[in-house]
């Protein structure tokens, strides 16, 4: 497959060097790969050689590219690492408050503020279904529990906010519940956007992979 570099058409090529010896041309195409490059100038079609590795199109050395997307790919790894920490921080911090008082939410509220929120937030159905998940079982110890338990802080401010920091404090379960809900919408899209990213890197180290 010819790669078009300044109005050259450059294509990989092997020679055989002849020698009955070669161990080279008697196991594998010849030698090389050398790239070679024709173009039509003034009608006439002209020849040049490129050397024994292809340079990019924007005249950086061969394998710039490939070292700088896999140092991004890299760097978005741990990017996705700290959200899934934190996420798993917030979902911890729901499953272990066992404290119940009146102002505890029931299953029909959660419900009801969840769809009240998606419907604000519209994130995809993936998403939306994937924080459903985390919420419920957040906020709920099992699936027959009828009511939220969430409050753990002693002043009148009950209900602590499990990712900003104890200073942040709200004295209604709804509040905090909803806090929550866009948190999670909003890790969920980073992390989701963050893995395409890493795929979209991992197609073109395999192109690079296949030029150089």
């Amino acid at each position: 497959m010819a790669i078009q570099i300044d109005g050259w058409s450059v294509t990989e090529q092997f020679r055989k060097c002849g020698k009955p010896s070669c161990q080279v041309c008697a196991k594998d195409k010849g030698h090389g790969p050398y790239y070679y490059g024709t173009k039509k100038v003034d009608g006439r079609l002209q020849s040049r050689y490129f050397g024994r590795e292809l340079p990019s199109a924007d005249g950086s050395e061969p394998g710039d590219a490939l070292r700088h997307l896999e140092a991004e790919n890299q760097a978005l790894r741990e990017e996705l690492a700290q959200l899934r920490a934190e996420m798993e921080v917030l979902n911890q911090w729901l499953r272990e408050a066992s404290k119940k008082t009146v102002s505890e939410l029931s299953r029909n509220d959660v419900q009801r503020i969840f769809v009240e929120e998606i419907e604000r937030l519209n994130p995809p159905e993936q998403i939306r279904d994937e924080v459903w998940v985390s919420l419920e079982s957040g906020v709920f110890s099992d699936s027959i529990q009828e009511h939220t338990r969430l409050a753990t802080g002693k002043s009148e401010r009950l209900f602590v906010c499990p990712f900003r920091g104890p200073h942040f404090r709200y004295a209604s379960a709804e509040k905090l519940v909803r806090t929550a809900i866009e948190y999670l919408v909003t890790s969920r899209m980073k992390a989701k956007a963050t893995r395409e990213i890493i795929a979209t890197n991992k197609e073109k180290i395999k192109k690079h992979g296949t030029i150089f």
